[in-house]
């Protein structure tokens, strides 16, 4: 588990980036943040609305090729968790497994949640599913991928002039719209962002189930190209001959 906290002027906002997330870890986890938060006196509890928004997928469609996982289990979990620290059931938003497609987890985050985001606000946002990379395309990303996450109507598999992967959702674009809540929340604000999902295949998880893949959604000459560019990078720009 990688935590890391950022104070910036819209919100301070604490990410949770897992490999393996261990259900009982994040219920202490969340425990000891709002804690955190108190004794650090940039948040006052008593004072301040507390909402979520929770999205698991464990059902995936299964013509789209992904394993079935237990990310809904996850929201329960956390749902209770979150209960535990003052956030009210009417306050906590529940997307789970086929309204959790691209336009359902964007709708939550933009209809749902957003309108209800008011100054000094404490929000937890999670997303528990499948995760996977495809082609960066605004040249921010060293490897040349972003991380996306996968939505319930994202298939596995890349097909050439069928399906390149539109309903993934990428860093960058969850990011532009978890700064909507950030420029809403004030630098008073917390926002708390858990994304328990991966794509490094079975490596980290033995032979558990495994919230991703190394397949990239991507054409294979793309991938040979990337390939290569990594090499070269790897190599401080000399290439292999």
């Amino acid at each position: 588990m990688i935590t890391n906290r950022l104070k910036c002027p819209l919100a301070t906002v604490t990410i949770v980036e897992s490999i393996l997330m261990a259900k009982i870890l994040i219920v202490h986890f969340l425990s000891l943040t709002f804690l955190a938060f108190t004794f650090l006196g940039s948040v006052d509890l008593n004072a301040q609305s507390r909402k979520a928004l929770l999205i698991g997928v464990s059902q995936y469609p299964s013509e789209g090729g992904w394993a079935t996982i237990h990310s809904t289990n996850d929201v329960g979990l956390i749902k209770a968790a979150l209960n535990s620290q003052g956030f009210k059931d009417n306050d906590i938003i529940e997307v789970l497994d086929d309204k959790a497609t691209k336009k359902g987890i964007l709708n939550a985050l933009n209809n749902d949640l957003l309108p209800k985001v008011n100054r000094g606000d404490i929000i937890y946002f999670q997303f528990s599913g499948h995760g996977q990379q495809r082609p960066d395309i605004d040249g921010d990303e060293v490897d040349g991928l972003d991380e996306c996450i996968v939505s319930f109507d994202s298939p596995k598999k890349f097909q050439e002039g069928i399906y390149e992967g539109e309903n993934l959702i990428s860093d960058d674009e969850l990011n532009r719209n978890l700064t909507k809540i950030r420029e809403k929340l004030g630098p008073k604000g917390q926002l708390l962002v858990v994304l328990d999902a991966c794509h490094s295949g079975t490596g980290t998880r033995g032979a558990a189930l495994v919230r991703g893949t190394t397949e990239v959604m991507a054409s294979p000459s793309f991938q040979k190209q990337n390939q290569m560019i990594s090499m070269k990078s790897d190599n401080n720009g000399l290439q292999n001959k």
